[in-house]
């Protein structure tokens, strides 16, 4: 009896367990696919999937926004963003601030803002966005 209670505990803990870890991504999964590494005020960018093109960088002194599409960069600017119907596959904003970057969504994309730091990480720090979200790791 007690074997019996003892394995219906095991098996709640491991059930309770395996329903609260995240389902993790497969990158091959999909559509977008951008690294964005930082070193001093730079701020470096990979595209992986998605784009049509492969590696841009800003500087992230100061006060400035940068609007990314598939296509490339541009400074934002207090204007609305034009967006093209059928010619943009997504488009956000980004802005490096004191804390990291900030992302805003303007079309094509699964999340409206998101923030992401290497604040807690040790080692080179790699922000990984996508059209869900954005995942920070370092290596």
């Amino acid at each position: 009896m007690k074997t019996l209670f003892n394995l219906s505990v095991l098996l709640l803990v491991f059930g309770l367990y395996a329903f609260s870890v995240p389902e993790k991504t497969n990158e091959g999964d999909q559509k977008l696919l951008i690294h964005f590494t930082m070193e001093d005020d730079m701020v470096y960018m990979q595209c992986k999937k998605g784009c049509s093109w492969d590696k841009l960088e800003f500087d992230g002194s100061g006060e400035k926004t940068y609007s990314i599409n598939q296509d490339g960069i541009r400074e934002s600017t207090n204007e609305l963003i034009r967006i093209r119907p059928g010619q943009e596959d997504f488009i956000f904003s980004v802005k490096k601030d004191d804390d990291g970057l900030a992302f805003i969504a303007h079309y094509g994309l699964n999340w409206k803002g998101l923030t992401a730091n290497c604040n807690s990480l040790v080692g080179e720090c790699v922000i990984k966005l996508n059209e869900n979200g954005v995942q920070v790791s370092s290596f």
